[in-house]
């Protein structure tokens, strides 16, 4: 196994997944002190799970429910999903203001996803865009050009980011107010991918020594939770993409050992199984296309095959350990880390 190649892999994959680690910090409550709301009630089959795994008195009051049957939705879904359309959409001011009322009236999909674009824009806008005297924006032509001469980061890329995030943030709108409000009510309601987001946070700001407590800042159930308890959390919804950002950050929750290693490929493949964009095309596969060659029509799984070669038997074991005690409800056995 070339040690190189996977080192290359996790690498990007880490990159790619900085997308939480900007997103919410401790200091970005809601606006004017408005609270985020109560937390629903948990479902009974959630308490009886949730009793059995030790979790806090706290976590067993985050309602996320399975809301998938094996990863796969119980019915098929007559029009996209949010997190279809918010993967699609290449404007994101046109897609916030078309769910934008949904998470209003209390939608927690909808209020992540609007966190969800306002969060990626204000971080990968602001990256590329921002003049570095602070005043305005560089033109998508002026930022093309410093792509050329700095060769720091793809034109496919830099044109991508100017489409989907320029009339979102270029104006400075404020009626969407900020993307921790929306985080924060999201997580209230028990969205998974909330809650996740809120773990890598928690887990960024234990590494760089940034968290802090906030008095004036309303008290969720949320914020007494680790960060593994919030993942922990956050897998009673059975969502892949949960799995696979569970995935990404073992490294923070384990630290760099070759355990957390195999138990981040784990998770990946464990994901992949239970229906993540893991198909050619996928964003993690182009990704890391870019530099690792890969073979036409490949997925992800055969990428984690050629990379792994005699290491992946023991890591689908492991994925199939992992899905296996996920439909058994034995959340103690899981590899979480931390």
């Amino acid at each position: 196994m070339s040690r190189s190649r996977i080192a290359i892999l996790v690498c990007v994959a880490i990159v790619t997944s900085a997308a939480t680690l900007y997103l919410f910090r401790s200091d970005r409550s809601p606006q004017g002190g408005e609270s985020a709301g109560k937390l629903s009630p948990a479902s009974a089959r959630n308490a009886e799970v949730q009793s059995s795994n030790g979790l806090p008195d706290a976590a067993s009051q985050i309602d996320v429910g399975p809301r998938r049957a094996g990863g796969v939705p119980a019915e098929p879904p007559t029009a996209p999903t949010l997190r279809q359309r918010f993967l699609g959409s290449n404007d994101y001011d046109e897609f916030v203001g078309s769910i934008i009322k949904e998470a209003e009236t209390g939608n927690i999909d909808a209020q992540y996803y609007v966190y969800a674009a306002l969060s990626y824009c204000d971080r990968e806008f602001r990256a590329i865009f921002r003049r570095r005297n602070g005043s305005g924006w560089f033109t998508l032509d002026e930022a093309l050009q410093r792509v050329v001469r700095k060769q720091e980061q793809s034109i496919e890329i830099v044109q991508a980011i100017d489409q989907r995030c320029r009339k979102l943030i270029e104006p400075a709108k404020t009626e969407y107010a900020d993307a921790g409000k929306w985080l924060r009510l999201a997580a209230t309601g028990g969205q998974p991918l909330a809650l996740t987001a809120l773990a890598e946070s928690r887990l960024y700001d234990l590494r760089i020594g940034t968290r802090s407590e906030d008095a004036t800042k309303p008290k969720e159930a949320f914020d007494s939770l680790t960060a593994k308890e919030l993942l922990m959390a956050a897998l009673k919804s059975k969502e892949p993409e949960v799995l696979w950002k569970i995935g990404e950050l073992q490294g923070m929750l384990s630290g760099s050992s070759e355990n957390s290693t195999q138990a981040q490929w784990a998770w990946w493949l464990a994901a992949c199984e239970r229906g993540y964009e893991c198909g050619p095309g996928s964003a993690w596969l182009e990704s890391n296309c870019r530099y690792i060659q890969c073979q036409p029509g490949d997925d992800a799984v055969d990428l984690m095959k050629s990379t792994l070669q005699t290491d992946f038997p023991a890591v689908e074991e492991l994925a199939h350990k992992i899905n296996a005690n996920i439909d058994a409800g034995a959340w103690s056995e899981l590899p979480v880390g931390g």
